[in-house]
């Protein structure tokens, strides 16, 4: 496995997770 790969994957999750954030209408950092 390509290290690439899983730090796409995390780049990935973590916008997921800041636009859940946003849609909730909470300040993320």
């Amino acid at each position: 496995m390509r290290a690439g790969k899983i730090y796409r994957l995390a780049g990935m999750l973590m916008a997921a997770i800041v636009r859940m954030h946003k849609k909730a209408g909470t300040p993320g950092t």
